[in-house]
């Protein structure tokens, strides 16, 4: 009997176990598969004081000054940009194309080359459908004590004073069209 006994224990056992591995699985993947927020901010320096804050995205959502409750100058959802907090096609104000590696601003759903307003090429911005130095506008460079923060500078230089802000964050190149247009540099 106690032999009868101490298998039934060691089924239990075994089965808790397993059960355990299981629920043990269930959540690792779910907090691998939980995204962070995805957070851009943006400073007029790298000095980054908080009441400084010129704008900041938090999941395509962009506002500006420091305050989550500001209200919401545009959104960027599945690579068009809105007028407010709105996904709606009576919203759209430009949509963001790849073309051939380089990432062009287009006026509303536009697909000809008369509505590329802007084009994002290898670090820098051109005006219209172009990758040529007279068309440069803006330039991104990495700030040299924090690889971290992104610097955006006047045309193509590296002089501190034509440095216009710095972004603090990991922005994509459709991240950056947005936050530029958001101030207005666009």
């Amino acid at each position: 009997m106690t032999s009868a006994k101490h298998s039934r224990n060691s089924d239990y056992l075994r089965l808790m176990r397993a059960l355990l591995l299981v629920l043990f699985a269930l959540t690792a993947t779910s907090h691998v598969s939980a995204q962070s927020p995805h957070i851009v901010h943006v400073f007029p320096d790298d000095m980054m004081r908080p009441q400084e804050m010129i704008c900041h995205m938090q999941d395509g959502v962009i506002r500006m000054g420091n305050h989550w409750r500001n209200p919401v100058t545009l959104t960027l959802h599945d690579r068009k940009v809105f007028q407010g907090y709105s996904t709606s096609s009576f919203d759209l104000l430009y949509t963001i194309a790849d073309d051939m590696g380089r990432i062009q601003l287009r006026r509303g759903e536009g697909h000809w080359s008369d509505d590329v307003l802007y084009t994002w090429h290898e670090g820098a911005v051109y005006i219209g459908d172009s990758s040529f130095g007279l068309d440069l506008v803006y330039t991104f460079r990495p700030n040299p004590l924090d690889p971290q923060l992104l610097e955006l500078y006047k045309e193509d230089s590296r002089s501190r004073f034509d440095r216009l802000c710095v972004f603090a964050g990991q922005p994509t190149p459709d991240d950056l069209l947005v936050l530029l247009l958001a101030q207005g540099l666009l």
